[in-house]
């Protein structure tokens, strides 16, 4: 699909450095400390941020790397519910890891074992932090484990509601929930517009979880595939346009709109999901704001290409390339 969807462009690409911090230089410092083994760094950056900077950090610093200081943590500091939930968090990373990002066709025999092995261990864990202390992020990491475990939906929204008791503002736990409710992973079309209309319509404009709106209709796209005709006509399905410009319009043109790296993660997708449905007028304003350095997630599904694809999304949006 993505090959038909392009259209040639000549000459070099631009020089795009994704930003696996979006935007977050304290989160850098962290990850760098957590790689010299320090986890005490990490712990009262955590300790110390609102719950929205608590998911970030998890999913920038512990879900993106396996470090032996964490895997230790628990058995320093058994008490420290941070403990269990860095390191619940960076096994649910090394089961993932261990699977690879492709369909289950995809995945080798022998790394089923290590995926399963690795998520029940994750969710013992990320149970233990719960237990010393329920601040509603380890609820959300718990939907990522649970999706790869093959809970069903309705468990996957009964954890969604122990989030919710505990905080009802995470970005990242509804962004997980809605990757669970997706056709791909056994739900439908059906429940995860639910899912994306529900809390959209609930909440007020600035809230970076209008991005769901944006997300859903990506992964309709995905899951029509190679049928061109079908794709050709979902891109360009006025309803579809009109409906992620407006959770666009709730969000990312909201004036002042884009400093936190949640806000900036929603930016991306806009621009992302935006372009892929033939809106670059609108797309162009957030490809401007994002620049050389856009946030990885949202155009993660680029894979190795994602470079060459936000390059391309420019030049069809009629900005300038961006100096090598």
């Amino acid at each position: 699909m993505l090959r038909r969807m392009r259209q040639p462009v000549e000459g070099p690409q631009p020089t795009i450095r994704f930003d696996p911090w979006c935007g977050d230089p304290t989160a850098a410092a962290v990850s760098a400390a957590l790689d010299q083994g320090d986890v005490a760094t990490f712990a009262a950056e955590y300790e110390r941020a609102d719950p929205l900077r608590r998911e970030h950090l998890l999913f920038v610093a512990i879900i993106r790397e396996s470090r032996p200081a964490v895997t230790r943590w628990p058995e320093i500091e058994p008490d420290r519910p941070i403990a269990w939930l860095a390191r619940g968090a960076q096994r649910v990373f090394e089961a993932w890891d261990a699977r690879g990002s492709g369909q289950s066709d995809t995945v080798a025999d022998n790394a089923w074992d290590v995926f399963f092995e690795h998520l029940r261990a994750a969710e013992a864990d990320l149970r233990r932090s719960i237990e010393l202390h329920d601040d509603g992020v380890a609820w959300g990491i718990t939907l990522a484990s649970g999706r790869g475990l093959q809970i069903t939906t309705d468990e996957l929204e009964a954890r969604y509601e122990r989030v919710l008791d505990a905080n009802p503002h995470l970005s990242y736990a509804c962004d997980q929930l809605l990757q669970g409710l997706c056709k791909k992973w056994g739900g439908s079309h059906e429940k995860m517009f639910e899912c994306a209309r529900g809390i959209s319509g609930a909440i007020p404009d600035g809230d970076d979880r209008h991005r769901l709106i944006a997300i859903a209709h990506f992964e309709v796209l995905v899951e029509l595939g190679d049928d061109e005709a079908s794709v050709h006509a979902y891109r360009n399905d006025v309803a579809v346009q009109n409906e992620i410009a407006n959770a666009a319009m709730r969000s990312a043109f909201r004036p002042g709109y884009g400093t936190t790296p949640q806000e900036r993660t929603t930016i991306n997708w806009f621009a992302q999901v935006l372009g892929r449905f033939n809106r670059m007028d609108l797309a162009r304003p957030l490809l401007e704001q994002i620049g050389t350095s856009p946030c990885p997630d949202a155009w993660a599904y680029f894979a190795d290409d994602a470079e060459r694809t936000l390059g391309e999304w420019r030049t069809q949006a009629g900005l300038p390339r961006i100096p090598a």
